[in-house]
């Protein structure tokens, strides 16, 4: 008897792995897989998708295409002509809108649609379900911020109202827009950055030059006195950047730690909690502090110029010959080119360093 409920107890959880199996094929072809990169079609120069492995999964045909989000993507069959399609190449195409010039990613099952005089949200069938703003923006953490007659509102998922915002127009800069942490980067008349928090609250006061989203609890700023730093959720600076004109976006943070690249070409690991720092000496880097040695999150890894290494500064591989990174798609698959000559294209590599080349 014993025997016999174990037999069951063992067929119930095959049955369970084949069907969950049988689910996350379908959910991919179904438009839940993201992983979809684009190639180019050197004959004819259109450019079509494959999977992560290579296989062609689109073929090409389109002059322009974007990453996929929430199953869908933005693309360009014709010059100037933006619409969406699914996993299958199928188009999903935007309402009959004269002069769409902008379409956006999807997010919390919303996308929009920028024409001349307003924005609107629609749903993933091309279907306008919001009157139309003077702008928008991506939802994030499950809120959007949007504008109407000059006063702003922040609007749940359900597109609905859930407060005047408590700044204006003259508030807003180019980080602002999308709360991170529960925070957005906002301004003063003085053009001094701090941050709003999700119940309209100015939880930091403006005292920055400048200030980026946070993330992971810490966000980079620009300090009255022309120094980068990185603060944490009180407004109080963890840590200071001796980065002299190097940009403050080109560093990572991630668990707690600082990624970027000092002028003695090697990367520093900062924990921002007890400012313990450890470095990786990469075998390109040079410390001239160019676009390509910027540190960027690939996966699980960090990879700056050439190099992938682990959050603990472990090296993982290496590429003996490295020229320059070009797109990064889903946060885990990056373009490289590994010579400056012509004939060497950009190739996508997986987060552990395969090539990732099309085939059919």
């Amino acid at each position: 008897m014993i025997n016999l409920i174990t037999s069951l107890l063992i067929c119930k959880r095959l049955f369970k792995l084949l069907i969950s199996i049988i689910l996350l094929g379908s959910m991919q072809r179904m438009g839940y897989s993201q992983d979809y990169l684009p190639f180019q079609d050197k004959m004819t120069g259109k450019f079509g998708y494959m999977d992560s492995t290579g296989h062609i999964v689109i073929k090409p045909k389109y002059c322009k295409v974007g990453e996929f989000y929430e199953g869908l993507a933005r693309v360009e069959e014709s010059p100037s002509q933006p619409i969406y399609i699914n996993t299958f190449g199928k188009a999903i195409y935007n309402p009959p809108i004269n002069n769409i010039s902008f379409l956006s990613k999807f997010s919390n099952g919303y996308g929009y649609i920028a024409i001349k005089d307003g924005e609107f949200y629609i749903n993933k069938t091309g279907k306008i379900v919001s009157k139309k703003y003077q702008f928008v923006n991506s939802f994030s953490e499950g809120i959007a911020m949007v504008c109407d007659a000059d006063k702003l509102y922040v609007i749940n998922n359900k597109l609905e109202v859930l407060f005047k915002m408590n700044i204006d127009l003259s508030n807003l800069g180019p980080s602002s827009g999308e709360f991170h942490d529960g925070l957005m980067p906002i301004k003063n008349i003085k053009n001094e950055w701090g941050y709003l928090d999700k119940n309209n609250i100015i939880v930091i006061k403006p005292m920055f030059r400048y200030a980026l989203p946070f993330n992971n609890g810490y966000a980079k700023v620009e300090t009255r006195d022309f120094k980068y730093a990185i603060i944490n959720q009180k407004g109080e600076i963890v840590y200071n950047l001796d980065m002299g004109d190097f940009p403050m976006q080109q560093c990572i943070i991630k668990n707690g730690f600082l990624y970027w690249n000092d002028t003695k070409g090697q990367v520093r690991i900062v924990n921002l909690s007890d400012h313990s720092t450890s470095f990786v000496k990469t075998p390109n880097l040079s410390g001239n502090h160019d676009a390509e040695s910027r540190p960027i999150l690939i996966g699980n890894y960090i990879f700056s110029d050439g190099t992938a290494f682990d959050f603990n500064g472990k090296i993982i591989w290496h590429l003996d010959e490295f020229y320059s990174v070009g797109a990064v798609y889903y946060g885990k698959y990056i373009e490289i080119k590994k010579t400056p000559h012509d004939y060497d294209d950009y190739i996508f590599y997986s987060p552990n360093g395969n090539p990732i080349l099309a085939h059919e």
